[in-house]
C-alpha cells in the first residue's frame, strides 16, 4: 500500500506543476481535446489547485466488507462498477463535498480525510463508512465462501460484460480477453478499445463459467481468472504499480485468483526422456505443483471454496494435459505403447472425479483429445487406400460399369487388397493367376477416369473411419453425455473446417443424430450449411482456375515448371504450396486479399500448387478468402505431377512460398510470408523496383 500512496502522491506533484505551468503558458488544443475537457470540464485534473485536493486520489475499500468501493482520479470517480464525472467538486482542509453525475443518475458524498490512508464517506442520506487506502489488491478474506462455480448446463451461449480501467498504460493495444473454444477447440481472443484516458469496455461469449487470460500481452496484466454467465465485472489495472482490483458479484473470486502467480509451478518441456522416467518427473512436478498451491492457500484466513476448486484443477489438467503430450514421441510404425503403469496413472489420476463444468480449465480439452487420440493410435492404420473405395463405389451405385468391367475390378480390388493385408504367398500367385495383363490395364484405365470420383470417396470414407473413431474413444472413457457431445462436435467441427466442404449428407444426419446437447448440435447444423451455401455459391473469376490437361503426359519436373511458370515471365511470382487439409496454410491466407489490393494492376503473379486437395474443398477454400482474380493463378496438378513439382524444390512442409524473379529463376525459398503483411509488401516493393 505504501509503495501504491507514494506513487499517487509523486501523481499529485505533477499535476499540480503541470497545472501552474499552464495557467501562464497558452497551450492550443485540437477540437477532439477540446470535447473532452469540455465533457470533463469540472473534474478533479482541472480544478485541483493544492496537494490536500489530491489526498483523495486512488483506490478505497471497505475493511468491514473486504471489498474496493470507490476510485477517485483525475477525469471520473469509479464507484458501483460504473465511472461517473464530476459535476462539483469542493475540498479544503481535509474536508469536502462531490456531486458525481452519470447519465440521468447523479450521487452526492461528503469526504473526511482521517489520516493519509483513511477516508470517511457519507453516500446521500447513508451514514458514514471508513475506507482505507487499497494497496496492490485487496486484503485476504477472512469470512467464508461456499459458493461454487456456476453452472449453466451448456444450454446456451451467455455473456460476460468487463468494464476497467488501465492506468497508466505504456502502449495504445486494446485490452484483450482469451478464453477457449470447446467446439473449435481453439483459443479465441475478445478486445476492448482503450478510449485517450484508457478505459474500455469487452463482451465476451461464455459456454459456461470459463477460464480466461486477462491481458496476456507483453505489457499487460497478465492475468488468469473464471468468468461466469451474464456476470458484470468491473476491473483496475494500474500499468506502474500493478495495482490490480475488481468490481461486481464476483469480486472476491477475481481478487484472489489476482493474489496467485501462476509462474511459480508450470509443467516443464522434458521430451527425450523414455515414457516411466518421463512419468516419474512429471509426477515430482505435479506434487510440487501442490504443495506450492497448498502453501498460497495456507497463507490465507478462509479461501473461498472456488479458488480452491479453481487452482486444484488448474493444475491438475495442465499437468494431465503435458503427460499425454508424451504419445507424440511414440513411434506409431512399430505400433509403440505407453506402459501401463503410465496409462493406469493417468486414468487414476485425472479421470476418476469430473471436472465442473468442463470449460473451468483450458488443459481439460487439449487432456481429453490426446487420451483418446492416443487410445485411438492403438487400433492401428487410420488412413484409407484408394483401391478399398471401388467396391464400396459400386455397391452404392456411384460407380457405374457394365457387368464385365464391375466383375473386373472387384476381382483385381480384392487381389491388390490381399497385397496390402500381406496375405499368404501361395494365397497371392494363386489370385494373380485369374487376371491377365490386359484385364490390368483396363482396371488401371477405370481407376483414371473416374479419380475425381474416388478422391471424393476416399475423404468421405476417412471422415466416417474418423468420426466413428472419436465417437467410441470417447464413449470408452465417459458415461457423461457433456462431454461426449463436446468432443463429437469438436470432432465434427474439425472436419468440416478441415475439408471446407460439407460432410456427406447422410453420415452427417448419423452422427449430429447422436449429440444431445442442443447448443453443441446447432452450431454443428449451422457450419453444415454454412459450407452447402459455400459450395453452391458462384466462383469468380474462374479463369483464375487453370486446365492443365494438356500438360498431362509431361513427366519432367523442369519442363512442367517451365509449363507452368513462362505465361508469366517478366512478372514477380510468389509461390504458394499449399493444401485445403492444412489448417496453417489457410490461416495465412487470410492476410493475402488486403496484400493483393496493394500491388493490382503491378508486375506481381501470385500462382498457387494445391496439394492433395480434392476439388470441391478446393475451390470452396478459394471462395472463402477470395483468391481469384486478374493477378492469382491456381493450380491443381495430378498427384503424380505436384509430387515432381515438390521433390524438384525440396518442399517438405505446407505452407511453402517461393519468389521468382522476371526472367524466371527462384531467387528466394524463404520469402516473407502473408501474415508478415507490412514486410511481404516492402519485399515485394523491392523486387518490383530491380
Amino acid at each position: 500500500m505504501i509503495e501504491v500512496m507514494k506513487h499517487y502522491f509523486v501523481a499529485c506533484v505533477a499535476l499540480v506543476f503541470a497545472m501552474n505551468l499552464s495557467a501562464s503558458v497558452p497551450k492550443q488544443i485540437s477540437s477532439q481535446q477540446q470535447g473532452e475537457l469540455q465533457q470533463n470540464s469540472n473534474t478533479l485534473r482541472l480544478q485541483s489547485s493544492d496537494l490536500d485536493q489530491c489526498a483523495i486520489l486512488g483506490n478505497w475499500y471497505d475493511p468491514s466488507k473486504n471489498e474496493w468501493s470507490y476510485g477517485f482520479f483525475e477525469d471520473f470517480v469509479i464507484y458501483d462498477g460504473e465511472f461517473w464525472r464530476y459535476q462539483k467538486l469542493t475540498f479544503k482542509k481535509k474536508n469536502g463535498t462531490v456531486t458525481l453525475q452519470n447519465g440521468e443518475k447523479s450521487l452526492q458524498l461528503k469526504l473526511k480525510m482521517k489520516d493519509d490512508s483513511t477516508l470517511q464517506i457519507a453516500s446521500g442520506k447513508h451514514k458514514a463508512v471508513r475506507y482505507k487506502m487499497a494497496g496492490r489488491t485487496l486484503p485476504h478474506y477472512k469470512t467464508a465462501d461456499t459458493t461454487r462455480f456456476a453452472d449453466n448446463q451448456f444450454a446456451r451461449i451467455d455473456t460476460a460484460y468487463i468494464t476497467g480501467y488501465v492506468r497508466n498504460r505504456k502502449s495504445t493495444n486494446p485490452f484483450d480477453i482469451s478464453l477457449n473454444d470447446m467446439i473449435t477447440d481453439e483459443q479465441v481472443t475478445y478486445y476492448g478499445a482503450l478510449d485517450s484516458i484508457g478505459r474500455f469496455q469487452v463482451k465476451v461469449p461464455l459456454y459456461n463459467s470459463s477460464m480466461a487470460f486477462l491481458d496476456w500481452n507483453m505489457e499487460g496484466m497478465k492475468q488468469i481468472t473464471v468468468l461466469e454467465a451474464n456476470e458484470h465485472c468491473f476491473l483496475f489495472y494500474d500499468e506502474q504499480t500493478k495495482q490490480t482490483l475488481f468490481m461486481g458479484e464476483n469480486s472476491r473470486l477475481h481478487t484472489e485468483l489476482a493474489t496467485f502467480d501462476y509462474s511459480g509451478v508450470w509443467p516443464e518441456n522434458q521430451m527425450g526422456l523414455k515414457a516411466l522416467v518421463f512419468l516419474a518427473a512429471k509426477q515430482q512436478q505435479y506434487q510440487k505443483a501442490n504443495e506450492y498451491t497448498h502453501s498460497i492457500l495456507k497463507q490465507m484466513p478462509n479461501p473461498s471454496e472456488r479458488m480452491r476448486y479453481f487452482l486444484t484443477n488448474f493444475y491438475r489438467y495442465e499437468f494431465a494435459s503435458s503427460l499425454m503430450q508424451f504419445r507424440f514421441q511414440l513411434n506409431r510404425n512399430n505400433k509403440e505403447q505407453l506402459p501401463d503403469e503410465f496409462i493406469k496413472y493417468v486414468r487414476d489420476t485425472f479421470l476418476a472425479e469430473p471436472l465442473v463444468p468442463i470449460t473451468l480449465c483450458r488443459g481439460y480439452f487439449s487432456f481429453m483429445r490426446d487420451y483418446v487420440g492416443y487410445h485411438n493410435d492403438q487400433k492401428g492404420n487410420s488412413s484409407i487406400n484408394s483401391i478399398e473405395v471401388l467396391k464400396p463405389l459400386l455397391k452404392n451405385g456411384k460407380l457405374k460399369l457394365d457387368k464385365a468391367d464391375s466383375n473386373l475390378v472387384e476381382l483385381v480390388t480384392d487381389y491388390y487388397m490381399a497385397m496390402w493385408n500381406r496375405v499368404d504367398s501361395v494365397e497371392l500367385k494363386k489370385m494373380a493367376s485369374k487376371i491377365t495383363t490386359k484385364e490390368l490395364e483396363r482396371y488401371a484405365e477405370i481407376m483414371k477416369q473416374n479419380s475425381e470420383l474416388m478422391e471424393e470417396e476416399v475423404a468421405r470414407m476417412f471422415a466416417e473411419m474418423s468420426l466413428e473413431r472419436n465417437y467410441e474413444g470417447i464413449n470408452a472413457v465417459t458415461s457423461d453425455q457433456t462431454v461426449r457431445d463436446y468432443y463429437l462436435g469438436t470432432s465434427l467441427y474439425k472436419t468440416l473446417d478441415n475439408e471446407r466442404k460439407p460432410i456427406d449428407e447422410e453420415l452427417f444426419n448419423e452422427m449430429i443424430s447422436r449429440i444431445e446437447t442442443p447448443l453443441f448440435k446447432d452450431k454443428i447444423v449451422a457450419l453444415q450449411k454454412q459450407y452447402a451455401e459455400l459450395s453452391s455459391k458462384t466462383l469468380e473469376h474462374t479463369e483464375s482456375l487453370k486446365n492443365t490437361d494438356h500438360l498431362k503426359e509431361v513427366a519432367d519436373a523442369d519442363s512442367l515448371w517451365k509449363a507452368l511458370i513462362s505465361p508469366y515471365k517478366g512478372k514477380i511470382i510468389y509461390v504458394d504450396f499449399w493444401g485445403t487439409w492444412c489448417g496453417p496454410c489457410k490461416a495465412e491466407m487470410e492476410y493475402v486479399a488486403g496484400i493483393k489490393k496493394q500491388f493490382a494492376g503491378k508486375d506481381v503473379v501470385f500462382i498457387y500448387f494445391a496439394n492433395n486437395s480434392p476439388e470441391e474443398s478446393w475451390k470452396n477454400v478459394i471462395k472463402s478468402y477470395s483468391l481469384t482474380g486478374e493477378s492469382s493463378v491456381h493450380y491443381r496438378l495430378p498427384s503424380q505431377q505436384q509430387d515432381m513439382i515438390e521433390r524438384r524444390f525440396n518442399i517438405r512442409s505446407f505452407p511453402t512460398y517461393l519468389l521468382i524473379d522476371r526472367e524466371g529463376n527462384v531467387v528466394d525459398t524463404k520469402p516473407p510470408r502473408p501474415s508478415q503483411k507490412q514486410k511481404m509488401v516492402d519485399y515485394l516493393n523491392d523486387w518490383l523496383s530491380k
